[in-house]
């Protein structure tokens, strides 16, 4: 094979030199580059000079300040409506307005398929019709039941009557509204006491039966006696004077038995009658009782018949009826006037995002398918700065610039400012405080959208006459000193200054500046910062209202037995007293000492054993209450009476 691949021609000594010109010459343009590029301080290590930042350099000025507030925020319409989906369950879009489309109240909107619910209203009619034909028949029972329940009742009232009135008749009771009534004119006759019951009449009538009977037995034995003596004479025969006889022996009999009948009759028959008198009033009254707690059984078991039937009926209408709005709300139309924005929004994370809102898309119950913002009118909501919350209220005036519609600025007017942070601002940073405002953008501009991003300007206050330079020309030093670089004939001066009130660009200055003087915007070079040492001179201060002891802890307070003292603040007695019962052993080597050298040893002894965690020395051994303190904070050193600063303690170490 032959290798036809090209291979590079020999260098010749004469293309060296060539390539080191090159070289020399491109480091020479490089050179002389840097050489107008790069300030001579680079080149030489001298420092820049003043005049070589006149561009930083800010005068000081007097006139007016005007203090803003201004923030981004989003347009929003001050009025907007949602079209939500009336229909239960998912419904398909048939038709739908196009979105931007600006529309008017009663404009048409939306279509949404609703076959299902005509076969639905097509059942639920015949249901309706069913329910209202079982509430009308339950209704007419209800009307019989409550004759025959008014029946009832007057039957039952009429037999008690009837048998007070048999008690009364017996009894010979009248009531004046049983008497005879008076002719045309005339007055009720007066009651007499020769009216007489049943049972009077009766006793009456079986005297009077006495009374027939003694008279005929009378005549019969005058008949007969006289028969006697016609007989005697033989006037008369045999068998005429026997009948006499017979007679006056009938009649005496008849008075027996009338006799008998009259004892019968007072001591049986009328207490028999009176006593089932009573016992049928009695009756008639149990009867009354009974028959009206059965009619009101009766009337409360039809009314809840009734009660039911209606409430079905009802409740068939009502279904009939939101199936009705159902298949009304399927063809949509605007509350309002407004723009047309289709309602394409996440829903809740864990079902992910909705459908999106188009035509043959579905939608469920209660989705909102359009938003009508009325854009006549809009609205700004901006997130204000806690620390800017004090400078607004409502009624400030306001500019308004959006972002879509560069070179125009609209008034606007603060609507409202809430009295508490917005809390779903502090989710991701709960220390960013935040206030939701609203303003409203004056006018009406038809070409702002909801959502556009806008700058709200807030004019909170104006100041007038007042210094004022950049805010960018202010450094601060230790906690809330302020200063500025001043321009001078020398070095940058750093001078200390006392600022006021403030906007997004410049800040009022209270002292420390001239008119005319000159600040640097950004830290020079060779400046040198002040250096701030903050000192009180009157020492520490404590808050207004607030009482603090001069005299340390109250001696109502002291050896109180809390095991809130040290070894060093312990009563010298209870000390001694404690060391000669617990540590006989060192109250041996100290029994003889004088008393401060002996307070010395034992508060000595008794810091070792708490060092060593020995018994009696703190946890694990006996309390230290009074003996050796609650733990070294509030402890005295050895042989000092003065306490050191004491710190809250919790009774032990």
């Amino acid at each position: 094979m032959i290798d036809s691949t090209p291979t590079a021609p020999p260098r010749t000594p004469a293309a060296r030199p060539r390539r080191g010109r090159r070289v020399v010459f491109f480091l020479v343009v490089l050179v002389v580059v840097a050489y107008f590029l790069l300030p001579w301080s680079a080149w030489f290590g001298g420092e820049v000079k003043a005049d070589a930042v006149a561009a930083e350099v800010k005068e000081v000025l007097r006139g007016d300040l005007v203090i803003t507030v201004a923030t981004q925020g989003a347009l929003e319409a001050a009025r907007s409506v949602s079209v939500i989906s009336e229909i239960e369950g998912q419904a398909q879009i048939l038709k739908l307005v196009e979105e931007g489309s600006r529309v008017r109240k009663g404009a048409w909107l939306c279509t949404l398929d609703t076959t299902g619910l005509e076969s639905q209203k097509e059942k639920q009619e015949l249901s309706v019709e069913r329910a209202e034909s079982a509430y009308l028949q339950s209704k007419a029972s209800f009307n019989i039941t409550l004759k025959q329940i008014e029946s009832e009742i007057a039957r039952a009232e009429l037999e008690l009557t009837f048998a007070r009135i048999e008690l009364d008749k017996f009894l010979g009771v009248r009531g004046a509204w049983d008497r005879p009534v008076a002719a045309a004119g005339g007055e009720l006759p007066a009651a007499t006491g020769e009216e007489k019951g049943d049972r009077e009449v009766q006793i009456q009538e079986q005297e009077n039966k006495i009374k027939l009977a003694r008279a005929t037995l009378e005549n019969a034995k005058d008949v007969f006696e006289w028969s006697e003596k016609l007989h005697a004479k033989d006037y008369i025969t045999k068998n005429e004077l026997e009948r006499d006889r017979i007679s006056s022996e009938r009649a005496r009999l008849d008075l027996e038995l009338s006799l008998a009948r009259m004892r019968n009759l007072l001591d049986f028959d009328l207490r028999k009658q009176e006593e089932r008198l009573r016992a049928d009033v009695r009756e008639a009254e149990l009867n009354m009782d009974r028959v009206r707690e059965k009619c009101e059984q009766m009337r409360v078991q039809a009314q809840t018949d009734l009660n039911s039937k209606e409430r079905q009926r009802d409740l068939e209408r009502t279904q009939l009826d939101r199936i009705e709005k159902q298949i009304e709300s399927g063809t949509m139309t605007a509350p309002q006037n407004g723009l047309v924005v289709y309602a394409n929004e996440s829903s809740n994370w864990r079902r992910g995002r909705e459908d999106p809102i188009a035509e043959g898309g579905s939608v469920r119950y209660h989705q909102k398918i359009i938003t009508l913002p009325d854009v006549s009118e809009m609205v700004v909501e901006v997130s204000i700065h806690e620390s800017a919350r004090s400078l607004l209220w409502r009624g400030q005036q306001a500019t308004v610039q959006v972002d879509a519609l560069q070179g125009k600025i609209f008034k606007g007017t603060v609507l409202k400012v809430p009295e508490v942070p917005d809390s779903s601002s502090g989710w991701l940073t709960p220390d960013r405080k935040v206030y939701k405002t609203r303003v409203r953008v004056e006018g009406e501009a038809t070409d702002m959208r909801p959502g556009m991003s806008a700058l709200v300007t807030i004019y909170c206050e104006k100041v007038e006459n007042v210094l004022y330079i950049p805010v960018q020309a202010v450094f601060t030093a230790g906690k809330d000193t302020a200063f500025v670089y001043v321009r001078t004939s020398g070095r940058p001066e750093a001078r200390l200054v006392e600022v006021g009130k403030h906007n997004e660009k410049n800040v009022e200055v209270i002292s420390g500046l001239k008119e005319g003087e000159r600040v640097y915007l950004s830290e020079p070079a060779d400046a040198v910062p002040p250096r701030v040492v903050e000192e009180n001179k009157a020492g520490d201060v404590i808050p207004e209202g607030l009482q603090v002891s001069t005299q340390g802890r109250p001696a109502s307070e002291r050896g109180s037995g809390t095991g809130e003292r040290g070894p060093g603040t312990a009563d010298p007695a209870v000390l001694l007293q404690r060391a000669q019962e617990r540590y006989p052993d060192l109250w041996e080597q100290v029994k003889d000492l004088p008393q401060e050298e002996q307070l010395q040893k034992i508060r000595e002894h008794l810091r070792a054993l708490r060092g060593s965690g020995e018994p009696g020395s703190g946890p694990g051994g006996e309390p230290r209450a009074g003996e050796t303190g609650a733990s070294d904070r509030g402890a005295r050193s050895p042989g000092s009476d003065a306490p050191r600063a004491r710190q809250p303690e919790s009774g032990g170490e």
